[in-house]
């Protein structure tokens, strides 16, 4: 989403409030599987951002998920 909405020149959450009104759904959450591959990813020293990038998730979310027991 953030990078259609660069291209488009608006922000992320009025892209987001477009896609919502459009009926369209934007919330992506990690699965169990989803974890389990950026743990084992850290675990053999790849980057957050890299793992984030290869799964779809930001930095943020990868780092969450890899600290969270």
């Amino acid at each position: 989403m953030v990078a259609a909405a660069k291209a488009l020149g608006i922000t992320r959450q009025t892209a987001g409030k477009l896609l919502a009104d459009a009926g369209v759904g934007t919330v992506r959450r990690m699965s169990q599987v989803d974890i389990a591959r950026a743990r084992e990813a850290h675990a053999a020293s790849e980057s957050a951002r890299s793992i984030g990038r290869r799964l779809g998730f930001s930095t943020h979310t990868i780092l969450k998920a890899i600290r969270d027991d």
